[in-house]
């Protein structure tokens, strides 16, 4: 492999990643005529097309996307290769790439951001929220963030915030309309307010903990949200019934009442995980020891 060879990998990944011939460009720091023409020079050399093009999407050919399962895993480790040793003796700086829920995010960082950046002004924190496990190494993340340790073989798992549990809420206002639930069977009755997995498409199920055992029972959703924010504001509007983790701050909680506490969900803890080769590279690896040092300090 000469060196146009490996430049074309790197432009090739980039599109794949990130969709787009624009983004990769911005990415790369290079030219849209740039990256356009390093990719049919690869096509070229390849003899096959890599990508399959329609005015909005760019898409992995089978040929492109055999390419990418065969090379991205190899360019990710010369990438961090080269960052690990050019970092050693600099200010931490670059971008670090964390997949986790809106749930982690508003649990973790929602007030600590400003300190983080305060400390490590040059790094940029680039937030996928999803709901879904992530596979870190074919996705190209750094860092990830969820309920529970159980990961696949390789991955190390830090936690970083003890287990909570799921709150039932209602306000003052519905009360006063529909009164307030007494059992589980109960809520079939009731408006409820329902919260939408993007990712997975689909509604959550309403889980509950009956005797110690986790069920889901059947409940009449009048309004779905995908934003757990926009159900905090619904439920103190006096919309219906909504769920709320307990840790939420207080002025989530203010004013509203609640139900069925004996109940409510306990999750996990939460941990934070990563490949054992992403702690050399140093900007990851200061983001990883803030994280752990904000949850001794809690």
């Amino acid at each position: 492999m000469n060196a146009s060879d490996f430049g074309q990998l790197l432009v090739f990944q980039a599109i794949a990643e990130e969709k787009s011939i624009t983004a990769a460009a911005k990415k790369l720091n290079l030219a849209v005529p740039s990256v356009s023409k390093s990719l049919k020079l690869l096509e070229h050399k390849m003899g096959v097309p890599l990508f399959t093009r329609t005015t909005r999407t760019i898409q992995l050919t089978d040929s492109g996307l055999q390419l990418w399962q065969n090379t991205s895993a190899h360019l990710i480790a010369l990438n961090q290769a080269f960052e690990e040793v050019s970092e050693q003796h600099q200010t931490p700086r670059g971008t670090v790439k964390i997949t986790l829920s809106q749930v982690h995010f508003d649990l973790i960082f929602k007030d600590i951001l400003l300190d983080f950046y305060a400390q490590y002004p040059h790094i940029t924190l680039d937030f996928s929220i999803n709901n879904a496990t992530v596979n870190l190494a074919e996705q190209g993340f750094d860092l990830g963030i969820r309920f529970g340790n159980t990961l696949a073989d390789g991955v190390v798992a830090r936690k970083i915030y003890p287990s909570i549990r799921q709150g039932i809420y209602v306000s003052n206002s519905y009360v006063e309309k529909y009164g307030i639930p007494q059992s589980p069977n109960d809520l079939a009755a009731h408006r409820m307010i329902g919260f939408y997995f993007m990712t997975a498409k689909k509604i959550e199920p309403f889980l509950l903990n009956i005797d110690g055992v986790v069920q889901e029972v059947f409940v009449h959703n009048v309004l779905i949200l995908n934003d757990t924010d926009k159900i905090i504001s619904a439920i103190h509007a006096g919309v219906g019934i909504g769920r709320i983790f307990d840790n939420a701050p207080d002025v989530a909680l203010n004013g509203l009442i609640p139900v069925l506490e004996e109940n409510w969900l306990c999750f996990p803890e939460t941990f934070l995980y990563f490949m054992p080769n992403r702690y050399k590279a140093k900007r990851v690896q200061v983001v990883i020891d803030f994280l752990l040092q904000k949850n001794q300090a809690a």
